[in-house]
């Protein structure tokens, strides 16, 4: 329930509300550089993220939402620290890049192949 509430409410304010926003505003909305290139990376990645909980019984583990909200406030902490044009923001992109986002990958590869591979196969 959680999960499609999250997906509709996030389809409806994509097309809906910055849809409308687009057709009334007289010149358009302009994207920020930043945004293609860094948020929408990030979107798409918390969206393959949530792939091994469609296959654990639509369930959300506690280690599963401790990750997301640690991406969470990873995610609020380089958006702040790139606001600011903080120096620690290339140290903090590093180490996520390097360390984090594999380890990361890896569980959620081993969760996603369990997840799958308990799943009994109807007929």
């Amino acid at each position: 329930m959680a999960v499609g509430n999250v997906i509709g409410s996030n389809l409806f304010n994509l097309l809906g509300v910055l849809g409308l926003t687009g057709m009334v505003a007289p010149h358009g909305i302009a994207i920020p550089k930043s945004a293609l290139e860094f948020d929408m990376l990030v979107m798409l990645a918390v969206a393959v993220a949530c792939l091994p909980i469609f296959f654990t019984g639509k369930q959300i583990s506690r280690w599963e939402g401790g990750l997301f909200l640690f991406y969470f406030f990873v995610y609020t902490a380089f958006l702040i620290l790139e606001g600011l044009g903080s120096q620690h923001l290339r140290t903090l992109a590093w180490v996520m890049s390097v360390f984090v986002v594999p380890i990361t990958v890896i569980t959620l590869m081993v969760a996603t192949y369990k997840g799958a591979r308990s799943k009994p196969i109807r007929k």
